[in-house]
């Protein structure tokens, strides 16, 4: 086992996101099905419409010694094969990254910054390294002719105007030189009250990264859900401004949209095409990892 029980990497350029998860090393895969379907609400999956794409009782990745969840399947392997040759978590995290570079480039990677949380020997750590505004950068540098900002979303480029997600920030967030950008990026490791891991898990998208991250939670400790159904059950957001609450389309039945906006809600739709998220996530049942990449994506989960 690595001496550093695992590991969460979030890295980006620009607006694109991509997580990493890894554990252990060892040698063998197998598919368990997914697990905590029993105790699931079965009132609340009734709702969801017999049209949805994404399958409720899918299998998660299993492990007895390792996983690793990527975005790219090509880029999973290359983690595993690390963790196999005798690498740590880290060393298939930095792996996996640079795969990703080449085989999913609007990832990032390289040149780009990020989060690093790491639980190792008992004690927690994280490491910012997302970006910093340029030495010679001016508040109004990416603002068009016009005045509708035209990149560097993190930073409130126009300070008190929406962004392209619709997020409104304030001076707080301002472009000021050799500053931090703001994140929204949300790596977590939810540790069980002896301090074991229990689940680690993350999402690409901008504002849609925190709701999705919570999501995620609540499914295995409220709902007892299994990391498989969890990932592709559907989604709901709300991030204050604008106030309404976005549903992603085909996943709520017409009575739900309906209590919805008798409740005074507006609603509005979403999918990746329109904003959305991509989830990573892994947990530990028994003796056993599970993995599970988001079904949005071609993303792959493997253990061994």
């Amino acid at each position: 086992m690595s001496r550093l029980r695992f590991c969460t990497l979030a890295r980006t350029l620009s607006a694109a996101f991509c997580f990493l998860f890894l554990f252990g090393c060892g040698d063998q895969q197998t598919h368990v099905p997914a697990t905590g379907a029993p105790s699931t609400d079965r009132a609340l999956l009734s709702r969801i419409p017999q049209g949805w794409p994404y399958r409720l009782d899918a299998q998660a990745a299993s492990g007895d010694n390792g996983m690793v969840v990527s975005d790219a399947p090509l880029a999973t392997q290359v983690g595993v094969d690390v963790l196999k040759s005798g690498g740590n978590a880290v060393d298939a995290t930095v792996a996996t990254a640079f795969a990703l570079a080449v085989v999913l480039p609007g990832a990032g990677n390289i040149g780009g910054g990020g989060f690093i949380v790491t639980h190792a020997r008992g004690k927690n750590y994280a490491l910012d390294f997302r970006e910093t505004a340029p030495g010679a950068a001016t508040r109004d540098m990416f603002l068009d002719k016009k005045g509708v900002p035209d990149e560097m979303d993190d930073f409130a480029s126009k300070p008190g105007a929406p962004n392209s997600f619709g997020l409104i920030q304030g001076e707080a967030n301002a472009i000021v030189p050799g500053k931090r950008v703001l994140s929204a990026m949300t790596p977590t490791i939810v540790l069980d009250p002896a301090g074991n891991p229990l689940l680690v898990t993350g999402a690409a998208g901008g504002p849609f990264i925190i709701t999705t991250v919570f999501q995620l939670i609540s499914d295995r400790l409220d709902f007892h859900m299994g990391v498989a159904m969890s990932a592709n059950l559907p989604r709901i957001h709300h991030q204050h401004l604008p106030d309404e609450i976005r549903l992603e389309k085909g996943g709520f039945n017409d009575d739900t949209i309906q209590w919805l906006q008798k409740a005074g809600h507006k609603i509005r739709f979403f999918d990746l095409r329109d904003g959305g998220s991509l989830s990573a996530t892994i947990e530990r049942r028994g003796n056993q990892w599970l993995g599970q990449s988001d079904p949005r994506r071609n993303g792959l989960a493997k253990g061994y």
